[in-house]
């Protein structure tokens, strides 16, 4: 007896094709559609995609072009799921493990101290080649326990080891924690722009998010903000002193190896004036802890469509001089206060047992003390 193929229902195939199509929505999702055969039927259900299964999908994705080809042309080659950045999206709503102010709170504890305060304005140098311009020029002003120098009354020059935005951040936030109040970047960054050749300065107005820490304090977006009445404090110091600079926005990346020019001829278009690696995420980080920042930029190289021209050794004088007017600025928008921010407030202290616990009443007229030693005078301004 010979037996004969059986023809599928209209049904059937139906079926098929709806199971087909929601297997690939799921796995372009991150999931797959599990199928269970019994004498009941079959059930079908949408499970989290196991990695291990890789290969094996795409076997199953070439299967289902030999059957469907009139939808490959709508399949994607790879099945690749759809994440956003972080990760886990809604991050910036979530609260930290655990805080610079701990952080500083366990190293003291374990050298026997009591952790310092820094002074309120810190301006941030990049490279530690300036340690022995800055011993020169400010002799005796190294603090060893913070490595910040005191180059002037409430304002502090700080070294960072490298560039990049997340070394940035993680200075920013642990100064905040022992009393800094602002920052401003001293350093280098790319032209964009024709106009702008080696050695012009530019005090950066906004910052375009295209690195990755700023994305762990807020949203995705595009820009990231100076604080206005900084920003307006540093271009009032370069024009007393009469010196050219431009006022504009900078591009903020993680990868300068990776600086294409379809990225560098939209950004010029968009009249974006600058690249470097850090003034997005300290600005972001000031915003989260509500702090003042600005930035300084000197003039290194030039990218354009023909190439790139670097001029990193034409920036010494520059630098010097951007830091004396720096520091200028910031003398001029006053020494602020360095008191911590509430979060941190008797957190950095000795624990109980030390000595250090004081009556609610010697609380409340320190309190009263510090409210009249805050009111703001005829000759100052509040903020300043």
């Amino acid at each position: 007896m010979v037996s004969c193929p059986t023809r599928t229902s209209k049904a059937a195939r139906q079926s098929d094709r709806s199971a087909y199509r929601t297997a690939q929505a799921a796995r372009w999702k991150g999931w797959e559609l599990r199928e269970r055969r019994s004498s009941s039927g079959i059930s079908r259900r949408v499970v989290p995609r196991d990695p291990d299964r890789a290969s094996e999908d795409r076997g199953v994705d070439a299967r289902a072009r030999r059957r469907y080809p009139h939808r490959a042309q709508r399949l994607p080659s790879r099945r690749v799921p759809q994440v956003s950045y972080p990760q886990l999206a809604g991050k910036h709503r979530e609260k930290a493990l655990f805080s610079p102010v701990e952080f500083h709170r366990y190293v003291w504890q374990r050298r026997g101290g009591i952790p310092p305060r820094v002074p309120p304005n810190i301006v941030l140098l990049f490279g530690r080649r300036w340690g022995s311009y800055l011993d020169r020029r400010y002799p005796g002003t190294r603090d060893a326990r913070t490595d910040v120098y005191r180059v002037a009354p409430g304002t502090g020059v700080t070294l960072l080891g490298g560039p990049g935005a997340p070394w940035a951040s993680i200075v920013v936030e642990e100064l905040a924690a022992l009393g800094a109040r602002r920052f401003v970047i001293v350093g280098t960054a790319g032209s964009l722009q024709p106009d702008l050749r080696a050695g012009s300065f530019v005090v950066c107005r906004r910052a375009l998010r295209d690195e990755g820490t700023s994305h762990h304090y807020f949203r995705p977006g595009r820009l990231a903000h100076a604080s206005p009445g900084l920003a307006r404090a540093l271009g009032r110091a370069f024009e007393r002193e009469r010196e050219p600079h431009s006022v504009g926005d900078s591009w903020t990346i993680d990868a300068p190896y990776r600086e294409t020019r379809a990225e560098i001829r939209r950004y010029r278009s968009q009249g974006v004036l600058t690249v470097e690696m850090e003034a997005a995420a300290v600005f972001s980080v000031a915003r989260y802890r509500r702090l003042e920042a600005g930035a300084v930029f000197v003039i290194s190289d030039h990218l354009d469509d023909a190439g790139w021209e670097p001029r990193f050794h034409d920036t010494s004088a520059g630098l010097r001089r951007a830091l004396e007017l720096v520091v200028a600025a910031l003398q001029s928008r006053g020494r602020g206060t360095s008191r911590l921010p509430r979060a941190a407030r008797g957190r950095l202290a000795p624990r109980s047992g030390s000595g250090a616990s004081t009556s609610s009443r010697d609380r409340a007229s320190r309190r009263r003390r510090g409210r009249r030693s805050t009111r703001p005078s005829s000759r100052s301004r509040p903020g300043s």
